[in-house]
């Protein structure tokens, strides 16, 4: 058996408490009995994207395989992510400050310079 990425979820909370490396050979270690663990690479996960098919851009939760993480809620059959639902503000605004970032950086200013600038 290959070591894989186990999410260990704690079974009274349902909540992921920690991830871990394990091949998932019961013989040679086991979880606590309070502790479920779904190996990560096959798991559905609810997280945040962006759609911008709707007439308002907004986030929205879709199904990724593999992409739970520690704080995810699982309900028996998908995580969800315990991550607020971003606003496309937010987003936009993160993009606009990478852009500048890059530019000052290409026109040869330091990081401290750009930090001085932008934050």
């Amino acid at each position: 058996m290959a070591n894989q990425e186990y999410l260990m979820i704690n079974k009274s909370t349902n909540i992921v408490d920690n991830i871990c490396v394990w091949n998932g050979d019961v013989d040679s270690w086991q979880p606590s009995s309070d502790i479920l663990m779904l190996e990560k690479s096959i798991t559905p996960a609810m997280i945040w994207q962006l759609d911008n098919t709707l007439s308002t851009p907004a986030f929205v939760l879709k199904q990724e395989i593999g992409d739970g993480n520690i704080g995810f809620v699982w309900n028996g059959t998908v995580l969800t992510t315990n991550q607020p639902q971003p606003s496309v503000e937010s987003s936009t605004e993160q993009d606009a400050k990478a852009s500048a970032l890059a530019k000052l950086t290409a026109l040869g200013l330091t990081q401290a310079e750009v930090t001085a600038l932008i934050g």
